[in-house]
Protein backbone atom coordinates (compact mmCIF):
# COMPACT_ATOMS: atom_id res chain seq x y z
CA UNK A 1 0.00 0.00 0.00
CA UNK A 2 0.89 3.37 -0.83
CA UNK A 3 1.56 6.51 1.77
CA UNK A 4 -0.79 9.30 0.39
CA UNK A 5 -0.22 13.22 1.06
CA UNK A 6 -3.00 15.77 0.73
CA UNK A 7 -1.75 18.64 -1.98
CA UNK A 8 -3.96 21.71 -1.33
CA UNK A 9 -3.87 24.26 -4.05
CA UNK A 10 -5.76 27.78 -4.61
CA UNK A 11 -5.11 29.95 -7.68
CA UNK A 12 -1.53 31.12 -6.85
CA UNK A 13 0.16 28.53 -4.57
CA UNK A 14 0.32 24.70 -3.14
CA UNK A 15 1.16 22.91 -0.09
CA UNK A 16 1.58 19.26 0.98
CA UNK A 17 0.51 18.40 4.16
CA UNK A 18 2.39 16.36 6.01
CA UNK A 19 2.74 15.49 9.65
CA UNK A 20 5.71 17.11 11.46
CA UNK A 21 7.13 13.85 12.88
CA UNK A 22 7.66 12.46 9.43
CA UNK A 23 10.20 15.40 9.18
CA UNK A 24 11.79 14.86 12.15
CA UNK A 25 11.69 11.04 11.04
CA UNK A 26 13.54 12.20 7.32
CA UNK A 27 16.33 15.15 9.64
CA UNK A 28 14.28 17.93 7.55
CA UNK A 29 12.76 19.44 10.66
CA UNK A 30 15.31 22.20 10.02
CA UNK A 31 15.54 22.67 6.39
CA UNK A 32 11.84 23.72 5.73
CA UNK A 33 11.74 27.33 4.37
CA UNK A 34 9.05 30.34 6.29
CA UNK A 35 7.56 30.01 3.00
CA UNK A 36 5.50 26.83 4.52
CA UNK A 37 2.95 27.02 6.95
CA UNK A 38 2.04 24.95 10.34
CA UNK A 39 -0.78 23.58 12.06
CA UNK A 40 -0.99 21.82 15.30
CA UNK A 41 1.17 18.58 14.29
CA UNK A 42 0.70 18.98 10.71
CA UNK A 43 3.16 21.25 8.08
CA UNK A 44 1.99 22.78 5.01
CA UNK A 45 5.22 22.46 2.70
CA UNK A 46 5.46 25.11 -0.38
CA UNK A 47 5.19 23.46 -3.47
CA UNK A 48 8.39 24.61 -4.93
CA UNK A 49 11.64 24.09 -2.84
CA UNK A 50 10.24 22.40 0.33
CA UNK A 51 7.80 20.04 -1.67
CA UNK A 52 10.82 18.97 -3.86
CA UNK A 53 13.24 18.62 -1.04
CA UNK A 54 10.77 16.83 0.81
CA UNK A 55 9.56 14.31 -2.06
CA UNK A 56 13.87 13.70 -2.90
CA UNK A 57 14.74 12.84 0.70
CA UNK A 58 11.22 10.94 1.10
CA UNK A 59 12.60 8.47 -2.23
CA UNK A 60 15.51 8.29 -0.86
CA UNK A 61 14.68 6.74 2.63
CA UNK A 62 11.98 4.79 1.62
CA UNK A 63 13.19 3.49 -1.58
CA UNK A 64 9.47 4.10 -2.98
CA UNK A 65 7.22 7.31 -3.90
CA UNK A 66 3.83 8.58 -2.56
CA UNK A 67 0.60 9.47 -3.96
CA UNK A 68 -0.59 12.93 -4.18
CA UNK A 69 -4.07 13.63 -3.59
CA UNK A 70 -4.91 17.09 -5.09
CA UNK A 71 -7.66 19.43 -3.04
CA UNK A 72 -8.56 22.63 -4.99
CA UNK A 73 -9.37 25.28 -2.94
CA UNK A 74 -10.26 27.83 -5.09
CA UNK A 75 -8.92 31.50 -5.31
CA UNK A 76 -7.64 31.71 -2.01
CA UNK A 77 -6.91 28.97 0.74
CA UNK A 78 -7.32 28.93 4.24
CA UNK A 79 -3.41 27.56 4.87
CA UNK A 80 -2.79 30.91 4.21
CA UNK A 81 -3.84 32.52 7.65
CA UNK A 82 -1.82 29.74 9.12
CA UNK A 83 1.69 30.56 11.16
CA UNK A 84 4.34 30.44 8.75
CA UNK A 85 6.90 27.54 9.71
CA UNK A 86 9.58 29.00 11.40
CA UNK A 87 12.94 26.89 13.18
CA UNK A 88 16.37 28.32 14.22
CA UNK A 89 17.36 27.67 10.95
CA UNK A 90 15.15 29.94 9.32
CA UNK A 91 14.28 32.91 11.79
CA UNK A 92 16.87 35.00 10.84
CA UNK A 93 18.23 36.69 7.35
CA UNK A 94 22.07 36.87 6.87
CA UNK A 95 22.99 40.39 5.35
CA UNK A 96 27.07 41.28 3.68
CA UNK A 97 27.37 45.13 3.52
CA UNK A 98 29.46 45.87 1.56
CA UNK A 99 32.90 45.78 3.84
CA UNK A 100 32.17 42.37 4.14
CA UNK A 101 31.04 42.17 7.33
CA UNK A 102 28.05 39.67 7.93
CA UNK A 103 24.81 40.65 9.73
CA UNK A 104 22.19 38.46 11.24
CA UNK A 105 18.65 40.18 11.19
CA UNK A 106 15.66 38.71 13.06
CA UNK A 107 13.67 37.86 9.74
CA UNK A 108 10.53 40.10 11.70
CA UNK A 109 12.06 43.05 10.75
CA UNK A 110 11.56 42.59 7.13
Amino acid sequence: MRTTFKMYHDAGHGWLAVKRQVLEDLALINCVSRCSYVKGKTVYLEEDQDFTMFKNAYEQAYAKTFEVLNVDHGNRSFIRNYESFVTAANSTWVEVNNDGVVNELPKSEF
